[in-house]
């Protein structure tokens, strides 16, 4: 299933979230710069900033795990990944991997990203416009069975992917 929650955050969080982020210094190049991890290694056991979410991500992650709610248990996310993308940017087709969890969402900020949704079985294709602000959810056979890319964005663009893995409890502090 996808879901998006249009104006998920209002322009004033968007504005402080973006006040703690700094900005990539790389400039070129066609793939998403990752800004930065936090909490779990899982899924990808690769170098994180903190094992500890920071406090400024906090109220951002109760609200999309009190989302996550309404598909399953109520929790918070364990793992936070910041996403940059500079213009002419994209993510290639993908599945994220099994142990980030029932459903991936997605906070888009700064500007609007088209996200390509394809199933490699049936050859299904779909498009969905992910607004700035907007919340995406990824579950089902979506988030398991369908691979999803960005397009190359028109704007300076970061988002923000929420992940509950499996076999950890992070805690908010």
């Amino acid at each position: 299933m996808i879901t998006i929650i249009h104006d998920f955050i209002s322009k004033e969080e968007e504005e402080s979230i973006l006040s703690h982020i700094r900005p990539s210094t790389v400039v070129s190049g066609t793939g998403r710069n990752t800004v930065t991890r936090y909490g779990s290694k899982l899924p990808y056991n690769t170098s994180i900033r903190s094992k500890e979410i920071p406090k400024w991500l906090h109220e951002v992650c109760f609200r999309v795990g009190n989302e996550l709610g309404k598909l399953s248990a109520p929790t918070p996310p364990d793992s936070v990944t910041i996403n940059e993308y500079l213009p002419s940017q994209y993510i290639d087709w993908h599945i994220d991997s099994p142990t980030s969890g029932p459903v991936i969402s997605v906070l888009s900020l700064l500007s609007d990203a088209e996200m390509g949704m394809r199933n490699p079985l049936t050859k299904d294709n779909q498009l969905y416009t992910l607004s700035v602000r907007s919340l995406l959810l990824l579950s089902g056979e979506h988030r398991t069975d369908w691979e999803h890319s960005i397009a190359p964005v028109l704007l300076h663009r970061f988002s923000i992917v929420f992940r509950k893995g499996t076999h950890v409890n992070i805690q908010l502090r």
